[in-house]
């Protein structure tokens, strides 16, 4: 498996702006970032490594990479967050 980019606030993990008064929906940012760190330039010998790397990314993706959107926070942290503050409302 390739090794992943850093987690830091780096220029890879920013949204780029899209159109003026259009903001960048959260699919296009998640295959923006799968074209950036999975696809762009790797070769896969057949479509189970393909998928095997798609698999791995998906848990890097949604459970160690700071997302931007949700303040520097993985989805798995942010869902977290949220859960909790719901369970404590209740």
């Amino acid at each position: 498996m390739r090794s992943r980019p850093c987690c830091s606030s780096s220029a890879s993990n920013t949204a780029t702006p899209g159109p003026i008064g259009r903001r960048p929906t959260a699919r296009s940012n998640a295959s923006g970032a799968l074209d950036e760190d999975v696809i762009e330039g790797a070769t896969f010998d057949n479509l189970d490594h393909f998928a095997n790397e798609l698999f791995e990314y998906l848990i890097y993706y949604n459970n160690h990479r700071p997302h931007q959107a949700l303040a520097g926070q993985t989805p798995k942290a942010f869902a977290a967050t949220k859960a909790t503050a719901i369970q404590s409302a209740n």
